[in-house]
């Protein structure tokens, strides 16, 4: 009989496509470009939860306690559904396997 072998690979295989983990530092940056592009996303990241936080505080300032943890709990939530739709992402191109060449970001 054959041996039946799922299409998308080993367990190890897939684990390490679903976490998205480099299997070198090089690998986590790669080329000059993707360096500046890295930098550019953090200060991009950086500037908008900046700005989220001043915002925040000065809700706090004006509209009182209540309202500045009202903001931040906000935030907070909103982020945290962010990240999940990446988990749900991750999973659906694991399930449908689409292949390295076709996540690429242009």
């Amino acid at each position: 009989m054959h041996e039946r072998r799922s299409k998308v690979g080993s367990e190890d295989e897939l684990l390490h496509r679903s976490s998205g983990a480099p299997s070198s530092p090089d690998a986590a940056f790669g080329s000059g470009g993707e360096k500046a592009r890295f930098r550019r996303a953090l200060a991009n990241t950086a500037v908008c939860v900046g700005a989220a936080v001043c915002f925040g505080l000065g809700l706090w300032r004006w509209r009182g306690k209540r309202a500045g943890f009202e903001f931040f709990a906000g935030y907070l939530v909103e982020q945290s559904l962010s990240v999940d739709n990446l988990f749900v992402f991750i999973m659906l191109f694991n399930y449908f396997q689409v292949q390295n060449p076709h996540l690429k970001r242009k």
